[in-house]
């Protein structure tokens, strides 16, 4: 099985069918990435459909992977909710500030390491990791405030 990068060398990205053999393969984490940024599946629909237009456009003098042009351009196009949703984690998850949240779903949720994540962001990796940890904190804080806890690990 070919790596990305050989595969990406091998293909014509001004090709369509190229272009699609290529981004199929991260249509769905992109999708899953631009609904948790948008709560909306109809923008969720749209970002993923005009992100992949705009990467097909741009991907051959970005000198990027597919993957992390297509995760870059959902952030770019995803709206901010309107609403916060419910009460629940992913309505905690939506009240995170944007670049906190953004960190936390593109390592959390898609499994991206720090330094993918951060090309996705266009930060550095220390930057992305301050990010993500302050995510990581506020939830675990908001989590924990109903059972009388104000930090992570507290002492009984």
């Amino acid at each position: 099985m070919r790596s990305e990068q050989e595969a990406i060398e091998a293909a014509d990205m001004r090709d369509l069918d190229s272009f699609n053999r290529q981004a199929v393969a991260y249509q769905a984490e992109a999708y899953t990435l631009a609904w948790h940024l948008s709560g909306d599946e109809d923008a969720a629909s749209a970002a993923l459909q005009a992100a992949l237009v705009n990467v097909y456009r741009a991907h051959p003098d970005t000198g990027t992977s597919i993957r992390t042009s297509l995760l870059r351009e959902i952030i770019h196009l995803s709206p901010w909710p309107l609403g916060h949703g419910a009460d629940g984690l992913a309505g905690r998850v939506r009240r995170l500030p944007r670049r906190a949240r953004q960190a936390l779903l593109l390592v959390d949720l898609l499994g991206l390491s720090y330094e993918e994540a951060a090309a996705v962001m266009g930060c550095s990796r220390s930057t992305l990791a301050v990010r993500l940890a302050r995510a990581r904190k506020r939830l675990a804080s908001v989590a924990l405030a109903p059972l009388g806890r104000s930090r992570p690990y507290a002492e009984s």
